[in-house]
């Protein structure tokens, strides 16, 4: 008798695993097709974002690497490529500057590389 019991008992068991592995797997495909669906969503958002912006001739787009040489409390100060986004300050004061140079730092005075920066920063910070 205690043998039937112990076979239903285990056959009871393998039967709750089994129904939890199954269980299991099920909600695993159903979290995988909803993660696939979000990635194909974001891509095709992507991919009409892209048609519908419009490029222009010229060097009207945006950059996005370099940085911008601006005043700042009467010193000159370095901004990234953004324009709004400090980089750097300096102890160069603008009215050390050339004319030329300070009528380019009020509408912010594009450098490209960062070796271009320190030599434009080295010329003039002694």
């Amino acid at each position: 008798m205690k043998k039937k019991y112990m076979v239903g008992f285990f056959l009871a068991l393998f039967c709750m695993v089994l129904l939890v592995s199954a269980g299991y797997a099920a909600s695993y495909r159903y979290v995988m097709q909803r993660q696939e669906a979000r990635v194909e969503e974001a891509e095709k958002r992507e991919e009409d974002f892209l048609q519908q912006s419009v490029m222009t001739e010229g060097d009207a787009t945006k950059k996005t690497s370099g940085y911008y040489l601006k005043e700042l409390n009467g010193y000159v100060a370095v901004y990234r490529a953004d324009g709004t986004s400090l980089y750097e300050t300096t102890n160069i004061p603008v009215e050390a500057l050339p004319d030329d140079l300070r009528a380019d730092l009020d509408k912010g005075r594009y450098i490209e590389t960062p070796e271009e920066l320190y030599g434009f920063l080295e010329n003039y910070s002694s």
